[in-house]
């Protein structure tokens, strides 16, 4: 995306760029999840992790929240902040 941004010198001023910017990292930080995983063959419990499953809505959310703007909708997350649930990281971000 830097590429833009030499081209377009007022994109980090635009909220649709940033949000962009932001679902593209988001993007790359599943892939890298995705190619571990690919690489193990046996989840061991230990692998598991405690995550808290607001925070992994609250990343879904925001990836929508462009969307969520035109529409003029509004997304809650209405999941308590203290639940938690064992997985690996790139499983719960690829299935929420």
């Amino acid at each position: 995306m830097g590429f833009l941004e030499e081209d377009f010198n007022n994109l980090n001023t635009n909220e649709n760029y940033s949000l962009l910017q932001k679902a593209v990292d988001n993007l790359q930080e599943t892939v890298s999840y995705l190619t571990e995983v690919a690489q193990i063959k046996v989840v061991e419990f230990s692998r598991l992790e405690a995550l808290s499953l607001y925070d992994y809505v609250e990343k879904a959310i925001y990836n929508f929240s462009a969307i969520a703007q035109h529409a003029e909708a509004i997304i809650y997350n209405e999941i308590d902040e203290t639940i938690c649930v064992r997985a690996i990281p790139v499983y719960l971000n690829s299935s929420v």
